[in-house]
Order: C-alpha cells, then structure tokens, then sequence
C-alpha cells in the first residue's frame, strides 16, 4: 500500500507539476502525522531538494514544522554547495581533457543537472560520471592523476575484471570529489549488450558549464538510465530513485523529441526492450510519466507482481552496497560450478592492497580483521533473496 509521504515524494521528483498536481501535493500535506519520517523518506532517496522548490506555491506548507522546513533548506543548500564544487573539478578536467582532444560524455547526474532539472540543486550527485573510449582510459587515468586525484578502492582480481568486464576504473577522489572514468556501459553476461563504440559515435555535443561536451543522445540516454536502474533493482534495496526522477523529467520535458518507433527500434539493437519498457513503464504508474498508450498496452505484461513488490520494498530501505548484488548477477551468469568458486573466493578474499583502501584499519596489519565484514554483506544478500 502507497502511503500519503510516498505519494508526496512521487510528486515532488517532477520538476513541472502541473495545477492539478500542485493541488493534489497541497493536499496531501493535511494527511502528514509523522513529519519526520517524510523528511528521512524524501532525504534518503534524494528528493528533499525537489520538494523543498515547491514550498513556496504550497498553500499548506505552514502545516510543515519550521524544523523540518530548516533541514530541508538546508539539504537543498548542501545539494547546491556540493554541485558547484563538482562542476567546477569537471569543467578542469574537460579543459585538460581538451588539450589533448580527448572526447568526453558526461552520464547521469553532471549532465543532466544543468540541461534537464535547470536548478543544479535538484538533482543530487554523489560523484562525476564520464565515458570515454576505452584507447582513451589511460591518458584520462594519467590527467586525473596529475590534477591530484587518487584510486579510492584496490583491485580485486584480474579473473573478476575479465569474466564480469570492466565498467569503469577504481573511483579517483581529490578533496572528496570523486570521479568515476567509464570505458562501458555496464557489465558483461547480461541479457543485453550496449555498444559503446557505437553509443559514443551517437553521441550529441553539448555545452556544460560553458565547456564543450558530449551527451548521449536521448534514445541511448533513456535505455543506459534504464539499464542502470536495473543494475541496482532488486530484492537488497539498492534503487537509485534519482534514476527514476531522470527518467520522469526527460518524458515530461523532452517527451516531444522521442520517437517511440526508434526508441524500440534501438532498443532492439541493444536486446534490451525488455529492461528498457519494464522500468519506462514503472516510472509511469508511480510517478505519472506521459506514455503512450500504445506502449503500455504493447509492455504491460513486464510489469508483474513481483515488480511492484521491490520497487515497493526499494522504496522502503536502502541496505547492500551496488557491488554486492553486481557480483551475484555475474555468479549466477556463469556456466562454469569451477569459475563460479574462483570468482567468489577472489570477491571474498581480496588482496592486502584492497582490503586496505576499501577499510581503512588503524592498524594495517590487521586488515584480515575485516574479510569477516565482507562475508557478512554476502551472507546477508542471501538471505535477503531467500526470504
């Protein structure tokens, strides 16, 4: 059952409501008892911001305690701060990227905070996302390295970089900017398969932060969010609803650009139809998303009980780290019982290097301490999938 604080956050993550909507937010203020579990349910899944910008047109937002309008001003401020400061290390890096002609797309949240949500605020970021060919991986390492940034996590093994394929590079921090450089869209052994080669031919200039830059163009922008999504979608809890709200406001603003015959049509080159329509169709029932309706009468069989079931216990908690759940999704893809033990003693028993960059113990000598932490995330993924 949808309660009145998630129906709020469903219709806060869309930037443009419209009066009916507006009116239908205002009234589902009067229905809040509990204003604090709506301020932890809005923070957790990165919608403070979007909603804290519809106080102002909310008749009702007196009923808000002035605590709870406090905080979440101050997330919108804290989102802003941290934004600016993330733009600011990217329009560096694009600059010596440039140099030397290094072609860059920006994914996810630096590229759409500025030409989608307008307000750099609303859109929350973690870290910087980019893609680039992988023959270009190296000197894109060798910049980040002489801009200051460092590896923030070790190497687990070569056999789990060659059976689940490289996505991106260890995470490169400078003064807790984070910068992940990806050469691919997603992993190896799934069902569907981006071409980055191809994805980055299709890709569009665009001007951010007054730099020149690549996005992907809206089809493979639609189907990468979607895989993405499904990345993280599961029985563990590792939604990113920020995907969701990406998703919403490209329909909602951009929807007039799409053609719905291509959209598939691509999709179908990627063999991804099935993961693309299941999370489009998701985002429509929850979030109000305009879709055609010949789409979802054409889709509506991917979205079954279960479906709803996780996105509703996703909605609830965020438990697992992402990577967790990637290395069972990669597990159960493989054929071989004699790699699946090589790939999960390398997971379990990571090397000194890895192990140290990942816990940080005081005392270095005991890193082994903590192989213990890492069975006990595995263990629990288990049982959360069991039960």
């Amino acid at each position: 059952m949808i309660t009145p604080e998630q129906q709020i956050l469903f219709l806060a993550a869309k930037i443009n409501l419209s009066a009916d909507e507006l009116a239908q937010l205002d009234k589902l203020l009067q229905t809040v008892k509990n204003w604090d579990k709506l301020l932890e349910l809005l923070t957790t899944h990165a919608a403070a911001p979007l909603f804290y910008s519809k106080l102002k047109n909310l008749k009702n937002a007196a009923l808000i305690p002035q605590n709870i309008q406090s905080l979440l001003m101050q997330t919108y401020y804290k989102v802003m701060k941290n934004n600016i400061l993330l733009y600011d290390a990217f329009s560096q890096l694009l600059a010596q990227c440039a140099e030397q002609k290094i072609k860059i797309i920006a994914l996810k949240g630096i590229y759409l905070a500025q030409t989608l949500y307008g307000d750099i605020a609303l859109r929350q970021m973690s870290d910087i996302d980019i893609l680039v060919n992988q023959s270009d991986g190296q000197k894109v390492l060798e910049i980040l390295n002489s801009l200051g940034y460092k590896s923030a996590a070790g190497h687990l093994s070569d056999f789990i970089d060659d059976t689940s394929g490289l996505v991106h590079y260890d995470p490169m921090v400078r003064d807790n900017i984070i910068v992940e450089l990806h050469i691919n869209l997603h992993y190896k052994n799934r069902n569907y398969s981006m071409d980055t080669k191809q994805v980055i031919e299709n890709s569009e200039e665009v001007n951010i932060n007054n730099c020149k830059v690549f996005s992907l163009d809206i089809y493979d922008l639609i189907i990468y969010l979607c895989i993405h999504t499904d990345k993280h979608f599961g029985e563990a809890g590792q939604t990113q609803f920020t995907v969701f709200y990406d998703l919403l406001n490209i329909l909602e603003i951009r929807g007039n650009e799409i053609n719905w015959n291509k959209l598939e049509q691509r999709a179908s080159v990627y063999n991804a139809n099935e993961v693309v329509f299941k999370y489009l169709l998701l985002t429509a029932f929850y979030f109000n998303a305009h879709l055609p309706s010949q789409i979802g009468d054409k889709y509506n069989f991917l979205i079954s009980k279960k479906i709803h079931r996780l996105f509703r216990k996703n909605l609830q908690k965020i438990t697992l780290n992402q990577y967790t759940t990637i290395h069972f999704a990669t597990i159960r893809q493989m054929q071989s019982n004699s790699k699946r033990l090589h790939y999960i003693f390398d997971a379990l028993f990571p090397p000194k290097k890895f192990m140290l960059l990942k816990y940080s113990p005081k005392n270095p000598k005991f890193y082994w301490l903590y192989y213990p932490v890492r069975h006990f995330r595995a263990a629990k993924y288990v049982f959360l999938n069991m039960f």
